[in-house]
């Protein structure tokens, strides 16, 4: 028997989202712990993207905008070196006030799947998961999903209220969606409610009342995605990163300026700017 809306718990939601923040908080985990065992040239692969333009644009830009990290950094059935570097944006995003992240790790999910089971992690599961974070953040998010009809959702059903959870944020809100290692998603059963799911969220991305990021990292040629994105929202990696210096992680440039949007920054810079002009007023005092 359906659970009447009455009656829908605050937890009611995200439970028929199949959302497991233990789940989550798990991959993260996991993909982190890999960094101390990628080799030199794997570490340089993450400093050469971060060092690029089009990375620190798409971090600090005041709008929203989209970013694919193509190609050359290892199999899309493993942990590669973006997959680290995509669950490096979504701890610092998680541990300021500045923005919202939901993150998806294609590959561990169909990873840990056995063959039984591996429709059950598919990209209808991805947006799932993506609709439960945005939602689990505040309390409005959850508000706003009990009041739709989200048991057993198909993609439409899980877009339209994803664009609705959206639109309930203040417009500077942040949001960062990402999606690591989409080319495991490129199998004949997948590549249709792929193709609807990254295209919607692109649409959002033109759309969206806040600023919305959508990160995609693909270790090998991401053909489909590749095709529904402009040319100056895809970073290739080249398959020789140039100038490797045996450094690793130590040519990255982690500050925190580069990893927040320029709305943060602006505040930032009037705070300053307002204590710099009082103590000049007290001065003259």
């Amino acid at each position: 028997m359906a659970e009447s809306k009455k009656g829908i718990s605050r937890r009611t939601p995200l439970i028929l989202l199949q959302h497991s923040a233990t789940m989550i908080d798990t991959w993260l985990t996991t993909v982190l712990a890999r960094g101390p065992e990628f080799s030199f040239s794997e570490q340089d692969c993450i400093a050469f993207i971060t060092s690029t333009e089009p990375f620190k644009c798409f971090l600090s830009s005041a709008s929203s905008g989209a970013l694919l990290i193509n190609g050359n950094t290892g199999s899309h059935t493993g942990i590669t070196s973006i997959s680290f570097l995509s669950a490096m944006i979504t701890q610092f995003v998680r541990k300021t006030d500045a923005a919202v992240s939901a993150s998806y790790f294609c590959s561990i999910v169909t990873t840990d799947n056995n063959d039984e089971d591996l429709l059950e992690g598919g990209p209808t599961a991805m947006l799932r998961s993506l609709v439960a974070q945005v939602a689990s953040r505040q309390a409005k998010f959850v508000e706003g999903i009990e009041r739709m009809n989200i048991d057993n959702p198909d993609i439409n059903e899980l877009l339209t209220p994803l664009d609705k959870l959206l639109r309930n944020l203040p417009s500077k809100s942040v949001v960062f969606l990402i999606i690591d290692s989409i080319s495991s998603f490129d199998i004949a059963e997948w590549s249709g409610d792929t193709g609807v799911i990254m295209s919607g969220l692109l649409d959002l991305v033109n759309s969206s009342h806040c600023i919305l990021k959508v990160h995609i990292t693909s270790p090998t040629v991401a053909v489909q995605v590749l095709q529904m994105m402009d040319e100056d929202e895809v970073l290739h990696v080249p398959k020789d990163i140039v100038n490797r210096r045996g450094m690793g992680f130590g040519a990255a440039q982690f500050e925190r300026s580069a990893w927040l949007p320029n709305t943060e920054n602006r505040e930032d810079n009037d705070a300053k700017e307002s204590e710099s002009q009082s103590e000049s007023e007290e001065e003259k005092a």
